[in-house]
């Protein structure tokens, strides 16, 4: 690789990837594209960025831009939206029309190949407990999947991808990630709650599961995903789920007991009954969803979350095999989960309530 774009630098996958690409000495320039917003580096000192090869662009007329001349193109940009009542509309706009346009723009600059980030809530169940499962196809799980609008949009984009012939491609699925430059996680979302109380609660038993993954292993694995396409053209269309040894585990445990707590902030020893905040939450959705259809007034819905957000962090199990990543990609992890907190744990103690951009939920990119 000697050209390469990042499409949607400012996310926190972006932030750790083009920090992984600025280290390659080979690589002559990273162009990074964004929505809305010029790139901006948010990593601590422990990323040491080489930012002489950087161009930035954004805004939709900069695109083709982005992408000329480039050889390999990681497409990261997406609208997550994991609320009440999602926009259908600007789901469509950013995660299917978005990506035939790069697509389009690809093909006409002769993009050689391209790594696209995709979700693992495209093959889990919202039934049944997701237990170290390989790569599956969307299909299989349409009808019980979690956040239907979202993932129909992933798929269709999946889909682009996976039919465009002229591309060499990889997609990465990822579940929830973490790490520093966070600024919309489910880490962020329990920083933003101090803002009310110091002390946050523990919901549940902590008998849910849901597998977290260090943004820095995610963008290594990308990259990784990249030059292996780059050494073997064979490597093609494959769809692969990304994981490290973050503990499988509630995410009090495997994260927030790490991140959430400084000489401010506490994490309670009392617990609140699940279902009882659950049932309660469902009530009040259920409410603001039938006044939103008799008034026509769409209340806010995307300050709340979706109930089954709720029931995925909290009570359902998901977890995913890392078997392909490892045997067919031959990748191993760069950072170990000790090394992930020690990287993390200081940007998080110090993180505010007002650094957080937006609720995990509902991230629109900039």
């Amino acid at each position: 690789m000697e050209q390469v774009a990042v499409i949607g630098g400012n996310s926190l996958v972006g932030q750790h990837l083009i920090s992984a690409l600025s280290l390659l000495p080979n690589l002559k320039l990273i162009n990074v594209w964004n929505l809305s917003q010029k790139f901006t580096f948010r990593l601590p000192d422990n990323n040491n960025l080489d930012d002489s090869r950087i161009s930035s662009f954004h805004g939709m007329k900069h695109l083709e831009a982005a992408v000329h001349g480039c050889d390999t193109v990681f497409a990261l940009h997406e609208f997550q939206d994991f609320s009440l009542l999602p926009s259908k509309k600007r789901l469509q706009e950013q995660n299917v029309d978005f990506i035939s346009a790069l697509l389009e723009a690809c093909n006409r600059r002769h993009v050689k190949r391209m790594v696209y980030l995709s979700s693992i809530y495209l093959q889990c169940s919202t039934m049944w407990p997701n237990v170290g499962g390989r790569e599956a196809e969307y299909i299989n799980f349409q009808k019980e999947a979690p956040f239907s609008a979202y993932c129909s949009s992933k798929n269709a984009a999946e889909q682009m991808i996976l039919q465009c012939d002229g591309i060499q491609n990889v997609i990465a699925r990822i579940g929830p990630v973490y790490g520093e430059g966070d600024q919309n996680s489910l880490i962020c979302d329990a920083i933003y709650w101090s803002k009310f109380s110091a002390t946050l609660p523990v919901i549940g038993d902590q008998g849910g599961v849901l597998q977290m993954t260090y943004a820095g292993n995610v963008a290594d694995a990308l990259l990784h995903f990249a030059i292996k396409m780059s050494m073997d053209p064979t490597i093609n269309k494959e769809v692969v789920l990304v994981q490290d040894d973050t503990p499988i585990k509630d995410i009090y445990e495997s994260t927030l007991k790490h991140f959430y707590t400084n000489n401010v902030r506490q994490i309670s020893t009392m617990r609140v009954p699940f279902y009882l905040l659950f049932i309660g939450y469902l009530i009040i959705s259920f409410v603001c969803w039938a006044v939103s259809k008799v008034t026509g007034e769409l209340i806010n819905f995307e300050q709340l979350p979706s109930p089954t957000y709720f029931y995925f962090i909290f009570r359902h199990w998901t977890f995913i095999s890392g078997f392909k990543q490892r045997v067919f990609f031959e990748y191993i992890p760069k950072f170990s989960y000790e090394e992930a907190i020690h990287r993390s744990q200081d940007y998080y103690r110090q993180l505010l309530p007002e650094d957080i951009s937006a609720f995990s939920w509902n991230v629109y990119p900039v």
